[in-house]
């Protein structure tokens, strides 16, 4: 039956209804894996996290961006792979670090969070891969950033990491920086990404050492 054909049929029976087509799910997908081979694609749960739409996604291998310890345990259950989730929201509390640093990296989004974490991994006795998110001093559009919401400030970061290498039982591993969604000049995110890349290219040379990971 087609789409219309079928949206014609639902409509007979259903005041209001969502048509979720797997084909061109699937269709999306593929096309950004064989135009960006080398890049790992994680899906945004809180875009859309009904059930069928996660199996149907996660089965094509793509990871997943977790917004909160629910949408961890939901992706974890499908996953199975800690490596492939990742734990991005501010304000975790020590319980959703305590449950969560098994099935997810997690990004630390604050200097006390970090701080956090490395005490939930001394307390349990692991040994903790993170992420830091990073406010970075350049936007979309502008070589020179702001203070915001989410992250450490870029200066902050910088001054602050010493420190944070010297937390016990905890390793940054890699970074995360998001400023902005919905931009379609691929001119804007060009230079974005190049601004972004530099950034990680000084981290890595403070850390003196290769991070595993870059969220963009």
């Amino acid at each position: 039956m087609k789409n219309s054909e079928f949206i014609k049929k639902i409509a007979q029976e259903e005041d209001s209804f969502y048509l979720y087509d797997e084909e061109v799910i699937l269709e999306r997908i593929n096309n950004l894996k064989e135009n960006f081979p080398s890049v790992e694609f994680l899906y945004s749960l809180k875009t859309n996290p009904n059930p069928d739409i996660l199996d149907t996604i996660y089965d094509t291998g793509l990871g997943a961006d977790a917004a909160s310890l629910k949408e961890v345990e939901i992706s974890f259950e499908r996953i199975k792979n800690k490596e492939k989730i990742q734990y991005s929201a501010p304000g975790k509390s020590e319980k959703d670090i305590e449950e969560s640093f098994d099935k997810a990296i997690i990004i630390a989004d604050s200097i006390n969070e970090v701080k956090l974490i490395s005490e939930v991994a001394v307390k349990n006795s692991k040994e903790i891969e993170i992420g830091i998110r990073i406010n970075p001093n350049f936007t979309f559009t502008e070589d020179k950033g702001m203070p915001g919401k989410f992250g450490i400030d870029e200066v902050l970061f910088f001054e602050k990491l010493d420190e944070f290498q010297n937390l016990p039982n905890i390793k940054i591993s890699g970074i995360h920086v998001h400023s902005k969604s919905q931009e379609l000049n691929y001119k804007i995110i060009e230079n974005y990404y190049k601004n972004l890349l530099d950034l990680t290219v000084k981290v890595e040379e403070k850390l003196n050492g290769e991070l595993k990971f870059v969220n963009m």
